[in-house]
């Protein structure tokens, strides 16, 4: 009996290393994976909700310019931060009104470093 939970022991114990490793060793494309699953939402909701005087088109290419900054590591943190508890607060209600989404809208192309087209 103490053989089998030993053998087992040591079995969770590996299986245990081997996870964290892969995680670590791929922590790069798990943070991507989480960056553009994230803002792809965060997107869809916006986009859904904006008002008739943003287009899609240009809407799209502050949330592409985002994620790439993101991604390459030259986001400022704390806009970063604001701009996510800025999305959780709009959506507490479970709904996005065209004027919060217009707000998050903002906070993205500040964060993205660009000027919204209108």
């Amino acid at each position: 009996m103490k053989k089998i939970l030993l053998t087992a022991g040591i079995t969770v114990l590996a299986i245990i290393l081997i996870g964290g490793i892969l995680i670590f060793a791929n922590k790069k494309q798990l943070t991507n994976l989480a960056i553009e699953k994230s803002f792809g939402v965060m997107e869809n909701m916006v986009l859904s909700n904006l008002p008739q005087s943003i287009q899609q088109d240009s809407a799209k290419a502050i949330f592409t310019k985002a994620i790439v900054k993101i991604k390459m590591g030259e986001a400022n943190q704390a806009e970063l931060q604001q701009v996510v508890l800025n999305f959780q607060t709009s959506f507490d209600d479970n709904k996005l009104d065209s004027l919060e989404a217009l707000n998050l809208l903002k906070g993205i192309n500040q964060l993205a470093g660009s000027v919204a087209e209108k």
